[in-house]
């Protein structure tokens, strides 16, 4: 089996108000960290995270209870968005030392006192 990462994204279920902005249902959440006490409101029920599995849920629940029209498509193309993104870390820039051949590198080891708290 493979190990693959779900991909979600969170979006606004209930409208809430922080620190002067005001986030209305249906809102998708880029950066969750902007937002203070995020992860209480997650725990209020006041964001919700988006995947696969829950879409159609989601998109019901805002078109009916929230009166967000187009909400299946808003989601949908929110989490195409999320699958585009390249996961892929830049590679890191590798370093070549070369040696003059006249040089040896010699080994020599440290003489350590013994530890006197270990018996």
């Amino acid at each position: 089996m493979s190990s693959s990462k779900i991909l979600s994204v969170k979006v606004v279920r209930r409208p809430f108000k922080t620190r002067g902005k005001v986030y209305s249902a249906g809102t998708i959440i880029e950066d969750p960290a902007v937002i203070p006490l995020y992860k209480s409101k997650v725990g209020e029920g006041k964001i919700v995270e988006v995947d696969e599995h829950n879409i159609e849920r989601v998109a019901t629940y805002l078109k009916y209870r929230r009166g967000v029209e187009n909400s299946y498509e808003i989601l949908r193309a929110a989490l195409d968005k999320t699958k585009a993104k390249p996961t892929a870390k830049p590679q890191a820039q590798t370093k070549t030392v070369v040696k003059s051949a006249t040089t040896k590198s010699v080994y020599k080891p440290v003489a350590t006192k013994p530890n006197p708290t270990v018996k």
